[in-house]
């Protein structure tokens, strides 16, 4: 009966850090398939119940995801140190295309989402500067 009456919807439990691929297809009554979707990515990055409760000990900025993505993806970062922070999205020619984060933060994770629906297509970097931490991450638009 192909995917007739099928689950649509899985969870995946303990699934390990990394970046995982994947893609749809549909299987008729048949058992005709149809193309397969184009493939998709995401970046798995799990946080343990106590490291999420206690201090980062180091700054960090993660991979976005998904990446590539369209039209939102998720950058988080991590503070250990209370301090002003800037979150900025540049453009592949080094323009300032939107502030994020313009702030002072206490230390912690953090975690943003930029909405690029109002941005063409292209290769986009994120750059996080906390105290005299700078970190530059590349993020890939697609629509």
């Amino acid at each position: 009966m192909g995917n007739c009456n099928h689950d649509t919807c899985w969870t995946i439990k303990n699934l390990p850090a990394g970046t995982y691929y994947w893609s749809v297809q549909a299987i008729d009554n048949c058992f005709a398939g149809s193309a397969f979707a184009p493939r998709q990515t995401f970046v798995h990055n799990p946080v343990s119940i106590n490291e999420e409760k206690s201090l980062p000990l180091k700054y960090a900025l993660d991979p976005s995801y998904p990446n590539p993505f369209n039209p939102m993806t998720t950058i988080r970062y991590a503070l250990p140190k209370a301090g002003y922070t800037q979150l900025s999205i540049y453009n592949l020619n080094g323009q300032l295309v939107e502030k994020l984060v313009d702030e002072n933060k206490a230390p912690g994770y953090y975690s943003v989402r930029w909405n690029a629906t109002r941005y063409s297509s292209g290769v986009y970097f994120y750059k996080l500067i906390a105290g005299d931490y700078v970190e530059i991450r590349k993020c890939v638009l697609i629509k």
